[in-house]
């Protein structure tokens, strides 16, 4: 979703404004409206005034449109910044895997989770949940699918006979995609444990 977020505003970006303007400029004379003009440019007094020069746009269309590309930029560096690559291509290839839409070996999973996964378990009972979603006519193509299925009435005693890769969609699932929960958490620490409580111990804390 975050990739396609990204494309989407590229191509607005890229074809976006002309259209808009255009449109803009359209209802604009269908409602009989005056045309904006430009604003008029504010000379700076002596005193702070150190020989820079405000950037003075031609036409009202350049100055929109100046606005309209850095609200784009803002949106994809913010995005950028808060949802890391490695984070995304990490959470993809597990997506991946666990609906087996592309090879990705059992190692590349228990490799990460260290010891939290046993490899011949998980390849096991993998192997079985795309054996048995095919036979109930149920087609996963994300983790939401697999949660959906597994959670359909009928479906209980998958739980029992596949712990392993149950075990590993609950782990996937409580995985942060980013940092914000953390912080909201540390934000609001001072709430718990503030100057009036410092007798508050860490472990009461916790």
């Amino acid at each position: 979703m975050i990739f396609s977020l990204n494309e989407t505003i590229q191509q607005l970006r890229n074809n976006g404004f002309e259209d808009l303007w255009k449109e803009a400029s359209a209802k604009t004379e269908q409602l009989d409206l005056e045309e904006p003009c430009l604003p008029c440019i504010r000379k700076a007094t002596k005193r702070i005034d150190r020989g820079s020069r405000a950037h003075v746009f031609a036409t009202l269309m350049d100055m929109h449109g100046k606005l309209f590309y850095e609200v784009f930029d803002h949106v994809t560096r913010s995005l950028d910044l808060r949802f890391v690559s490695d984070v995304q291509n990490h959470l993809t290839q597990m997506e991946q895997f666990t609906t087996g839409s592309e090879m990705i070996k059992v190692e590349q999973v228990t490799d990460f989770y260290a010891d939290d996964l046993d490899k011949q378990r998980l390849k096991l009972h993998h192997g079985m949940f795309l054996d048995i979603t095919p036979k109930k006519n149920r087609t996963v193509s994300s983790v939401e699918d697999v949660v959906s299925f597994l959670k359909t009435e009928g479906n209980e005693h998958l739980h029992t006979m596949l712990p392993e890769y149950c075990k590993f969609i609950r782990i996937l699932l409580t995985e942060p995609v980013s940092s914000c929960t953390a912080e909201r958490s540390f934000s609001s620490l001072r709430r718990v444990k503030n100057y009036l409580r410092t007798s508050i111990g860490q472990m009461r804390l916790k």
